[in-house]
């Protein structure tokens, strides 16, 4: 985003040296940015997630779930919760954390979704994503965790989840899964049930990782694995303006309760 989006002030003494300057501090301005918003440039997208990100709020639309009170894990206005089996549901854990507990049986499962729809590729329009998570059986779990649109409509139950492809499952969405069996996590572009997946980090037990990926005006998107670069996928991205929600979400891969922690996450798009 942004690479070839340099202006110079034509025409202006002065403004050679500004825009040098400006060049120098790894900022720059986009053709259809507002006069005088400035952008952050880390060089290319793979130099880091946040490339591209408007310095002036007004020009981007964030929105930051943190896991602090009550009010942050309901699911009444924050979010929506799909189970099987009754374990322990999400709920804060200190430190800006939440943390749930699948019940005990195989295939067992919590899965959550934002109220409200939070993003939708547009073109022209950037999209960053950044989201820590911790599972406690690197092995034994399915986990997704991304944007995506409603799965069947909103009606979680064993045959249709954030987990499955098909009917009535995951269709359209950007993001992160691991399957059961292994720990290896593919990043995820799918446009109606057509998709790229890329294979860009492997999960440890117990262990934080951060994951974050990039939208960019190009039509790709720059997948993050503990802030950094993992891999692109520019094939079946959802479709212009297909609502997405944020969504997230772990399976049993055996019968043993298995749990999820999940941090802060941000999501900030181009208004």
């Amino acid at each position: 985003m942004g690479r070839a989006n340099f202006h110079p002030e034509a025409g202006n003494a002065k403004g050679e040296s500004v825009d040098r300057l400006t060049l120098s501090a790894g900022l720059y301005r986009n053709h259809d940015d507002p006069q005088g918003l400035m952008r952050n440039n880390a060089g290319t997208p793979t130099r880091g997630l946040m490339d591209g990100v408007p310095l002036l709020i007004p020009y981007s639309r964030p929105k930051i779930w943190n896991f602090d009170n009550a009010y942050d894990v309901n699911t009444t206005n924050v979010f929506t919760q799909g189970a099987v089996g009754s374990g322990t549901p999400l709920a804060c854990a200190g430190m800006g954390l939440g943390l749930f507990t699948n019940a005990a049986a195989d295939n067992d499962f919590y899965q959550y979704w934002s109220k409200y729809t939070v993003a939708a590729v547009t073109d022209g329009k950037g999209i960053w994503f950044r989201c820590p998570i911790t599972i406690s059986d690197a092995l034994q779990s399915d986990v997704y965790v991304g944007l995506a649109d409603l799965i069947n409509g909103g009606s979680i139950d064993a045959v249709h989840t954030i987990f499955d492809l098909g009917a009535g499952n995951r269709i359209d969405g950007i993001g992160f899964k691991k399957t059961d069996g292994d720990a290896i996590i593919y990043a995820e572009c799918m446009n109606t049930g057509l998709r790229t997946t890329v294979a860009v980090g492997t999960l440890v037990s117990a262990a934080e990782i951060v994951l974050g990926f990039h939208v960019d005006t190009d039509g790709a998107v720059y997948f993050f694995v503990d802030d950094v670069y993992a891999g692109f996928i520019n094939t079946y991205l959802p479709g212009s303006r297909t609502d997405l929600y944020f969504q997230f979400g772990l399976r049993n891969g055996e019968a043993v309760a298995k749990n999820m922690q999940i941090g802060q996450t941000v999501l900030m798009q181009d208004i």
